[in-house]
């Protein structure tokens, strides 16, 4: 169990209906609304346990695979470019991360992944349907995690774009056919509208990058799931390179008067991905918060993989399509160079809080006192209700003098116990467990 999951499973002991409507639900960014009731439904029916607290999180990966399958193709790839899109967007360790954790991320972006699907499909048939569709389940992603709100907000946007473009082309005004889409993003907007105010007046919006280079470097770092500086670097040197390639072809299609799916797929990638970076400035600017990162940037990911791809398709010669994809397929087994199976990347200091609450817990007495740093208080709190209740879990910073207590767990802190306190375990982490002589 993770910081923040402890976090979202406060809200199995809230009713459905509040995990929606109710200020008390939000007082953290942890409740994911989607992902909490499903989470709660699986509570209900297997147990509180963390296998069961993030089933809905694992079985979202079946559609996120069933959904990236669709993308693929939809796209003019040759079978070595499927290969290297189904291993980017499937079989990549940060990606993996999230659909093995009770948070709402990996539902949301299975959702996108399916909205993404639909939205190329509406460019390939033009039925209206699979627009509404892609509308609908973007609408999804942003209930799994409302972070999505600004992925939803772009595809808006594209769809202006799009009926603009085709009014420029061919003298055709269609925006009645896009009405229904319209509603349902109303609805979404109305369902969220409170929760997130909730949310932004209790400061849960400020963490993140305060700089845009911030915001790259954090996103490249987890791209490549790897925090070396100059790789980073390199790497954000080469999205900014693909981009703008990807722009002069858009550009092109622009001046163009015939039809050619293979732009309008490149268009609706730029789209989407200016859309999100306009979306970003605007709230960081009007909103005083903080540039999404981190794990709340996961939404750009499919759409910077579908830009490498689109860089492939445009080359014309077959040699060079095979060194760009030889190049991304060096990315993607680099990236697993810094994967670990014990340890999550955003929350890697919980690796251990497990196996620590197990060996307190071995001690007989009826009652058990604890004092952790605040990085594993909600985890600590979450054993203890779930598990065992003679653990009784406080915070340091709210008991500066804790000399009442039986265990202490610190983590990268000047606290320094006394010689009444004897150390039982450390780790390369800096994790360290104490016990009273």
């Amino acid at each position: 169990m993770t910081h923040d999951e402890a976090g979202t499973a406060d809200h199995l002991l809230q009713r459905y209906y509040q995990i929606l409507n109710s200020r008390e639900a939000f007082h953290s960014a942890n409740n994911h609304i989607l992902n909490s009731w499903l989470m709660k439904w699986s509570a209900s029916v297997f147990g509180v346990y963390e296998w069961a607290l993030r089933l809905p999180n694992v079985l979202a990966f079946g559609l996120y695979y069933v959904a990236g399958i669709g993308v693929i193709r939809q796209l003019s790839l040759s079978q070595k470019g499927r290969l290297m899109c189904l291993a980017f967007f499937v079989l990549h360790p940060f990606v993996l991360d999230f659909f093995s954790l009770c948070r709402g991320y990996g539902l949301a972006l299975a959702f996108e992944m399916m909205s993404l699907f639909f939205t190329l499909k509406y460019i390939e048939d033009r039925k209206i349907l699979n627009l509404h569709a892609s509308v609908l389940v973007c609408g999804l992603a942003v209930l799994s995690n409302m972070t999505w709100v600004y992925f939803l907000l772009a595809q808006m946007a594209w769809i202006i774009f799009d009926e603009g473009i085709t009014y420029y082309k061919n003298q055709k005004l269609i925006w009645w056919k896009s009405l229904i889409s319209w509603f349902i993003f109303a609805g979404i907007l109305g369902l969220v509208y409170r929760p997130y105010q909730w949310i932004q007046a209790k400061g849960e919006l400020k963490w993140g990058a305060n700089g845009w280079f911030d915001l790259q470097h954090t996103f490249a770092k987890d791209y490549l799931y790897n925090d070396t500086f100059l790789t980073a670097v390199i790497f954000q040197i080469l999205c900014l390179v693909i981009f703008v390639l990807l722009s002069h072809q858009c550009y092109g299609y622009m001046q163009k008067k015939e039809k050619s799916i293979r732009a309008e797929q490149s268009f609706l990638i730029m789209i989407l991905l200016l859309g999100l970076t306009t979306l970003a400035i605007l709230n960081r600017n009007l909103n005083n918060t903080t540039y999404a990162s981190g794990r709340r940037a996961l939404m750009y990911f499919p759409l910077v993989v579908l830009m490498f791809i689109f860089l492939v398709n445009f080359f014309p010669l077959k040699r060079m399509q095979s060194w760009m994809i030889g190049l991304f397929i060096g990315i993607w087994i680099f990236s697993w160079s810094g994967f670990r199976l014990n340890i999550v990347r955003e929350w890697r200091y919980d690796s251990a809080t497990k196996n620590t609450f197990d060996l307190i817990r071995n001690n007989p007495k009826e009652e058990i006192k604890i004092a952790v740093d605040w990085h594993f208080l909600p985890v600590m709190k979450f054993y203890a209700r779930y598990r065992d209740t003679r653990v009784q879990v406080a915070s340091i910073d709210e008991n500066n003098y804790y000399e009442k207590f039986d265990w202490l767990y610190l983590y990268d802190t000047e606290i320094i116990p006394n010689s009444n306190w004897e150390l039982v375990q450390e780790d390369e982490r800096g994790q360290k467990l104490f016990r009273r002589k």
